[in-house]
This record gives C-alpha cells, sequence and structure tokens, in this order.
C-alpha cells in the first residue's frame, strides 16, 4: 500500500491508502486492510480496525482531542496498513 496524510483541520487527517497492480494502475475490486494507529504513547486508537479499500483507494480519517495537539502528544503519532490478502505493509509516521 501507498500512504499519504492529508491534514483538513488541526484536529481531522485523512489517511489516503492506494493500492496498485503491477502495473501502477489502482488496484480493481475490493481488498481488505487493517489499519492500525498509534499515539505518541504507543498506544492504539480508535480510528484502527479493518477497512475496505475500493478500486485501490480508501480514504480514513484520523480524529485528534485539544491534548493531542501540543507538547508531546503532538508528536511522534504511526499508521500502519496491511493489505490483508497480500500480507504487504506499510508504515507512516507523522506529527500533530
Amino acid at each position: 500500500p501507498e500512504l499519504t496524510l492529508s491534514t483538513l483541520n488541526p484536529q481531522l487527517s485523512t489517511l489516503n491508502i492506494r493500492i496498485s497492480t503491477a502495473s501502477g494502475k489502482p488496484a480493481p475490486g475490493r481488498t481488505i486492510v487493517r489499519v492500525t494507529v498509534t499515539d505518541p504513547d504507543g498506544r492504539v486508537t480508535d480510528e484502527s480496525g479493518r477497512y475496505a479499500v475500493e478500486n485501490g483507494k480508501a480514504e480514513i480519517p484520523i480524529r485528534f482531542a485539544d491534548e493531542d495537539l501540543s507538547g508531546d502528544r503532538a508528536a511522534k503519532w504511526k499508521a500502519v496498513v496491511t493489505d490483508l490478502m497480500t500480507g504487504q505493509s506499510e508504515t507512516i509516521g507523522f506529527t500533530r
């Protein structure tokens, strides 16, 4: 999977998931991925779970509480996405 993160406002970001074929085109049909989002303390967040990827694309909202926006809580977040059909994983780190 290919991962990018878009920040819509301080309390909401979107994890953009893209799965492509060997030729680089969006993978057709539907597949399931496991998303694990961890906070700076290593705790798994509520956004973690299984999500459907339709025709190679999915967008997962990641919401942040007010206390997540400053100090030590603003650093070192991580998302790991695993394609459950292929077992391939990708990790993205980000800060708030």
